[in-house]
């Protein structure tokens, strides 16, 4: 038989005496720089490198490797001993918001091969992205494995190891991740649910063409924290639309919470090429009317996609002794929007998606082009404005406008989409809609996206170049903003041309007359935002003084509109 062994005590002294030793000892002292050290290269310097959103609560003994590939939602809680250990190179952690980690678990992007004869510390490693989704609860000692996704709801078990695709809402436990049920209700929109399947690359490559700024870090983060407006989704639906060669179902796109679900869509799925859109035949000219003085009158829609209006030019169409810019670019709107209605067969009003939901004209760029300029349309001239309207695909359209006159001629340009109100608030709600046709052939479809859109394409992803005069601008509701709330698209020649005024001093609007104005619209504001006005480029050329200028939100620094304005200097 053995001895008996007991657990030796110590007394209080020789509990003090270790104390008073351990503290002087050079040894501990060297160990706590040490710990020092670890804390910081694991902890306190990869986090501050992490995109990271609000409500985040992290134990001080999470660690965390190659902070820079790796993006924490808002509300995340992040357990004791819990390692995020993203690749060196590629590969990403992506977490969504409410998520909750567990203490223990081991999440990592990279794994090192162990095949090619070297030892495993000088091999190589293979990463790929692991995207964790919303509302997820990862329990103790969990161990997610590169290139896993558990989509939204999903809840794993202690200890289980986690090598394939989680689905939205399962429950899933033990070392091979067994599903054993779900979160998810039998009623669940199938539409929605099919959410889950494997993106598809090549939409998530035409959406890197569409957006090349955006961060891939956020493709899976929630569409605000990505930066993703409602101009945005416009571009990226039309353009997966015309690719994929059919429109997307509504619902299908409302239930999009990120730009990487647009590549799960159940419509998409499958073959994903370019349509096979039929070319538009080109329209006649539009008939010439006499140049006579006549009243103004409503619109006459010679037939569909065509219109022609005459006016005599009085003190409701002038400004500064010339035709009003702010009226003419109404009434081009008014008359695009009325081109719209009669091919519709509906009032605005009644204009509804696939659901039922109404939709509202959002203009994305008008052009006017003068000559001579505006002041060349005197009062009491006769004016007739003859309109074409021609569509790319079912919810963008682009209407021509030939304004003409004893003494002066315009050309108006107008680019519109359909965007209705969504669930993420205020003006940021905005997605994009595709209207109901009832009969599409009455006004075929461009096949390819005409160069006035491919144009505001490329301007809307080009940064702006350096500032050279800035100032802020105050919006006045009464004038600026329109029945929806938003800044009313023909308030923004105005705005620009006092922040012009502000430029080059008192007199300026006087003594020059518009002759080209290009306005890009790429998002919106709210009526108590402060606007800022910045100038990017000034040529003073023969009289002719043109500015390169944008509005962004004082808020958030986003941009909202960029012009490229021309006036004729008055020599009389």
């Amino acid at each position: 038989m053995t001895d008996k062994v007991y657990k030796a005590k110590t007394t209080r002294l020789q509990r003090l005496i270790r104390l008073i030793g351990s503290t002087l000892d050079p040894r501990a002292i060297g160990h706590a720089f040490k710990v020092i050290n670890y804390y910081n290269t694991t902890h306190v310097a990869e986090l501050r490198k992490a995109k990271r959103g609000t409500g985040l609560r992290v134990s001080p003994t999470a660690s965390f490797a190659n902070g820079q590939n790796i993006v924490l939602g808002n509300r995340v809680h992040i357990g004791s001993n819990t390692s995020l250990w993203a690749g060196p190179g590629s590969g990403k952690i992506i977490i969504g918001n409410d998520v909750l980690l567990a203490p223990g678990i081991m999440v990592t992007a990279a794994n090192y091969r162990f095949n090619d004869g070297s030892p495993i510390n000088d091999q190589a490693m293979d990463e790929a992205d692991v995207i964790i989704g919303d509302d997820v609860w990862i329990g103790y000692g969990a161990i997610i494995l590169p290139g896993v996704r558990i989509d939204d709801g999903a809840i794993i078990g202690a200890g289980a190891v986690v090598r394939s695709d989680v689905p939205k809402g399962a429950i899933v436990a033990g070392e091979a991740a067994k599903t054993l049920g779900s979160r998810v209700s039998r009623d669940v929109d199938t539409a929605v649910m099919s959410l889950d399947a494997v993106p598809n690359q090549a939409i998530v490559d035409l959406i890197h063409r569409e957006m090349p700024k955006l961060d891939p870090l956020v493709m899976s983060a929630p569409l605000e924290e990505a930066g993703i407006d409602s101009f945005d989704l416009i571009s990226l639906r039309m353009a997966v639309e015309t690719a994929a060669g059919r429109p997307i179902p509504d619902h299908e796109w409302s239930a999009i919470a990120s730009v990487a679900d647009i590549a799960r869509l159940p419509s998409l799925s499958g073959s994903f090429s370019e349509g096979n859109a039929q070319p538009r035949p080109k329209l006649a000219e539009a008939q010439a009317s006499p140049r006579v003085p006549t009243a103004s009158k409503p619109s006459q829609v010679l037939s569909t996609g065509r219109s022609h209006r005459s006016y005599t030019v009085n003190m409701p169409q002038m400004a500064l002794s010339g035709l009003g810019e702010s009226w003419l670019f109404k009434e081009a709107g008014d008359i695009h929007w009325a081109m719209i209605t009669d091919f519709l067969k509906c009032p605005s009003s009644a204009i509804a998606d696939e659901a039922g939901d109404r939709l509202y004209a959002t203009f994305t760029r008008i052009l006017l082009d003068v000559k001579p300029s505006l002041r060349g349309f005197r009062e009491n001239d006769p004016l007739e404005i003859s309109s074409s309207l021609d569509r790319y695909g079912a919810s963008m359209y682009f209407g021509t406008h030939e304004a003409t006159s004893p003494g002066a001629d315009a050309r108006i340009q107008t680019m519109s989409t359909f965007a209705k109100y969504g669930e993420r608030g205020a003006n940021t709600s905005l997605i994009k809609g595709s209207p109901v046709m009832p009969d599409a052939a009455a006004l075929p479809s461009f096949d390819t996206l005409p160069a006035m859109g491919a144009e505001y394409r490329t301007r809307r992803a080009t940064e702006a170049a350096e500032v050279l005069f800035e100032c802020d601008y105050e919006i006045l509701p009464s004038h600026d903003i329109n029945g929806v709330g938003l800044i009313y698209f023909a308030a923004y020649p105005t705005i620009f041309d006092l922040c012009f005024e502000r430029l080059e001093g008192k007199g300026f609007l006087i003594n020059n007359s518009t002759a080209t104005k290009d306005i890009l619209y790429f998002a919106n504001a709210e009526p108590t935002e402060t606007l800022v006005f910045q100038l990017h480029d000034r040529n003073d050329n023969e009289g002719m003084i043109s500015h390169t200028a944008s509005l962004s939100r004082k808020s958030d620094g986003k941009r909202i509109s960029e012009v490229i304005s021309t006036k004729c200097r008055l020599t009389s």
